[in-house]
C-alpha cells in the first residue's frame, strides 16, 4: 500500500530531525551548521522524490538545492534563496498536514529562517567580488519586477521580496561600494527581518 501524503511529510520531518534539533538547539550558528542542514535538506529531497514521483516540484526543489550546495564556496546566494523558498512552501502547506505533522514542520521553519539569518550576516559572496554582488543584486531585483508586473502568486511574491531584500542587506553590510547612494544597513536589515516574518507566518515585529 502506498503511503499517504500526511505519512510521507512524517518521515521527511524525521530524516532531517536530528539536524533540525541541533540547529534549533544552538544559540550561534555557524556557516557549517547551514551547510549541513541544507546537506540534510539532500535527504529529504530523496524522501519526497520517492514518495511523489510524479511531482515535479520536488524534481525541481532538488535540482534547485543540487545547484546552490554545489556554488556554495563561491556564492550563497542560492542557498539563502533555498531557505527561504522552503520557509514559504512549509508555511503554506494545507492545515490537515500541519495537524498532523505539526511539530515537526513548524521545527523546520524555525530552523531555515535561523539558518536564513545565519547566512544572510556573512558574505554570501565569499570573496566580496563588486561584480559578483552586483550581479546577484540585479538578478535578484529583476525577478522580483517581473513576478510583480505579472500580478504572481501573493506567496511567490513574498518570496522573492524577501529575497531581494535579503540580498539588498548582504551588500549593504559586506560590499556597500556597488551603490551608488549606500543605504542603511540597519534599515535594509529591518527590512529583511520585516519580510521574512511574513514569509513564516508571524506578526512582524522589528529587532
Amino acid at each position: 500500500m502506498s503511503p499517504t501524503e500526511y505519512e510521507i511529510y512524517r518521515k521527511a520531518g524525521e530524516v532531517a530531525h536530528v539536524t533540525t534539533t541541533a540547529i534549533l538547539a544552538k544559540e550561534m550558528l555557524t556557516l557549517n551548521d547551514v551547510k549541513e542542514f541544507l546537506m540534510a535538506q539532500a535527504r529529504v529531497g530523496e524522501v519526497f522524490s520517492k514518495g511523489f514521483p510524479r511531482e515535479q516540484k520536488f524534481r525541481e526543489s532538488n535540482q534547485r538545492l543540487k545547484q546552490a550546495l554545489a556554488g556554495w564556496a563561491n556564492d550563497r546566494s542560492l542557498s539563502l534563496f533555498y531557505l527561504l523558498h522552503m520557509v514559504t512552501v512549509l508555511s503554506n502547506l494545507p492545515q490537515q498536514l500541519l495537524l498532523g505533522a505539526g511539530m515537526l514542520l513548524r521545527e523546520d521553519i524555525e530552523a531555515s529562517v535561523r539558518c536564513s539569518l545565519a547566512l544572510v550576516n556573512e558574505p554570501l559572496i565569499p570573496s566580496m567580488d563588486p561584480k559578483k554582488y552586483i550581479e546577484i543584486v540585479r538578478v535578484s531585483q529583476i525577478a522580483l519586477e517581473q513576478l510583480v508586473k505579472k500580478r504572481g502568486n501573493p506567496s511567490h511574491v513574498a518570496l522573492y521580496k524577501t529575497y531581494a531584500m535579503g540580498i539588498l542587506y548582504n551588500a549593504d553590510l559586506f560590499c556597500p561600494q556597488v551603490f551608488e547612494n549606500p543605504g542603511s544597513t540597519e534599515e535594509s536589515r529591518n527590512a529583511f527581518l520585516h519580510n521574512l516574518e511574513i514569509l513564516s507566518g508571524k506578526n512582524p515585529q522589528i529587532h
